[in-house]
């Protein structure tokens, strides 16, 4: 809850809590609770939201291979919805604030299982907000491009843009186009 504000992020860095928060996701003989708890934190502490994610940033990138691993290891593994949830967003996040993430991600053979886990194509819009945003800013790489197309991301993307409710006149015409 406190690394939803900023004052909360500072004192969390004042403390080295960062690197607590970090060990704890890696360390995969800890339970999946505990585990998700800490990508929720890396999710908070990275949300364009707090404000206070650029002064995290030089410590987030001095671990990130670690941190990406370790987010890519729970998001597979899982089959719990939230925890998945909590993967996606935190890469999301890291994907949007540092650059270096997408080619980190790409390298680690991460979209096609991601893409092709039950969770992604869930139906909370929830789930599908941090896909296609991950999507999004993976798709900066023209290779991760090629990748996520043979890993079915165009049907997936289709699917999403299918349920969307067709009160709104725009969205009732856009999905007459799919």
């Amino acid at each position: 809850c406190l690394c939803c504000v900023g004052e909360g992020v500072a004192a969390l860095l004042e403390v080295d809590g960062l690197a607590i928060v970090l060990a704890t996701l890696a360390e995969e003989t800890r339970g999946e609770a505990e585990r998700r708890e800490a990508a929720g934190v890396v999710a908070q502490l990275t949300s364009p939201y707090v404000g206070e994610e650029l002064a995290c940033l030089e410590a987030l990138k001095a671990s990130l291979p670690r941190l990406l691993a370790a987010l890519r290891d729970l998001a597979l593994a899982t089959t719990s919805m939230e925890t998945f949830l909590l993967c996606t967003a935190a890469l999301a996040n890291l994907t949007s604030i540092l650059p270096p993430a997408v080619d980190l991600l790409l390298a680690s053979g991460l979209l096609p299982p991601l893409l092709c886990h039950p969770a992604a194509s869930s139906s909370s819009p929830y789930i599908q907000d941090q896909v296609v945003t991950l999507v999004a800013n993976m798709a900066r790489l023209a290779s991760a491009r090629l990748e996520m197309v043979d890993a079915g991301i165009v049907p997936m993307l289709l699917s999403i843009l299918q349920q969307l409710p067709s009160s709104d006149p725009a969205l009732a015409l856009l999905n007459t186009f799919i």
